[in-house]
């Protein structure tokens, strides 16, 4: 006897190949009998009905609002320096446009991480 009380099951010898072999075989050809209820349908379709509808997104604080006005803020920045600025990486104004574009993208960014999705 073992420690849970239960006599230890005998140690078997493993099946020949062919003996293996005769078990696949037919464990292969033996078609499962498969059932559907009849009421199968109308349970999914209770059950699709019960479930509730998706909420919408929301905002959370102030941080998506605030970046959506800097994002205002920078792409009005561009279009005032764009006139003077020529392409020209030398160029203070051309300099300025290009931090305040990825500022821009980094702020697009932010704001869209901010949304909750729940």
């Amino acid at each position: 006897m073992n420690r849970n009380g239960n006599t230890p099951e005998p140690i078997r010898s493993a099946p020949t190949p062919e003996a293996l072999e005769a078990a696949i075989s037919s464990a292969l050809s033996h078609k499962p009998a498969m059932s559907i209820s009849p009421d199968f349908a109308a349970r999914v379709a209770r059950s699709a009905l019960a479930q509730p509808l998706p909420r919408r997104a929301r905002w959370v604080g102030w941080g998506p609002r605030l970046a959506i006005a800097s994002g205002a803020l920078l792409t009005v920045g561009m279009f005032a320096l764009a006139p003077h600025a020529t392409p020209s990486l030398t160029d203070l104004r051309f300099d300025a446009e290009l931090v305040l574009f990825l500022e821009l993208c980094g702020l697009l960014l932010f704001s869209g991480r901010l949304v909750s999705s729940d």
